[in-house]
């Protein structure tokens, strides 16, 4: 089951994305202030069809595009459901960037074999749980401090945990800072999340490439 599907995401990872939120979350307890709870009920949501794997296909299709972000809820928890939709996005085009996120660290799920087969059809895992005493809006794609960005392809070579290499830290603290701010003081006025989203998309003016790869260029009163 899922929760939606973003067409054009700019949070959960490098570039423009498509982000699917999967529905359903076991972590015991959850995170405090977790930004998503509504994804928290494995009975919510939406079943995922063929309609889905088509729209979300069509979205994967532009050429602006540069990769897919799994998020949850607990992603991970649906592994044996979600791993032929990885297989089938991975054969389809192997240079697109897969993210994954998980409030389990990669440690807590090796143990279990549909997790990592999911794992190793993605580049990308954020791990760990979002504490908010550790909460860091500076912080490109993740939300507290205790969360490792694991470079997947790297660690499974390697046998041992790699850490992906953010370049040019400025420029995420540029584009990514203003918007998890914008974010949080939406959020803080109770607005749905979806709104958030629509909101900041309604303040980007434009588009320019930056090191070779499209990014959404926000106005310096963004927060006014």
């Amino acid at each position: 089951r899922y929760a939606q599907i973003r067409d054009m995401d700019i949070s959960n990872g490098k570039g423009i994305g498509c982000s699917v939120f999967l529905q359903g979350c076991s972590l015991n307890p959850h995170c405090k202030n977790c930004f998503n709870k509504s994804t928290w009920d494995f009975n919510g949501g939406y079943e995922w069809t063929d309609k889905e794997t088509e729209q979300l296909f069509e979205i994967l299709r532009k050429p602006y595009i540069t990769r897919a972000s799994i998020l949850g809820g607990e992603p991970l928890d649906q592994a044996k459901e979600l791993l032929p939709l990885l297989s089938q996005i991975r054969n389809w085009n192997p240079n697109l960037k897969i993210c994954i996120y998980s409030g389990r660290t990669f440690e807590e799920n090796i143990s279990v074999k549909d997790k990592v087969e999911c794992l190793k059809l993605c580049d990308i895992l954020v791990d760990g749980r979002f504490v908010d005493e550790l909460k860091d809006l500076t912080l490109a794609f993740r939300g507290s401090s205790n969360q490792r960005i694991i470079d997947l392809k790297k660690t499974f070579k390697s046998n041992k945990v790699v850490l992906y290499d953010l370049e040019k830290e400025d420029y995420y603290k540029l584009v990514i800072h203003p918007v998890a701010l914008c974010d949080d003081m939406l959020r803080k006025a109770s607005c749905h999340r979806d709104q958030v989203y629509q909101n900041m998309l309604q303040m980007a003016e434009c588009t320019r490439q930056v090191q070779g790869e499209l990014v959404t260029i926000f106005h310096n009163d963004i927060l006014s």
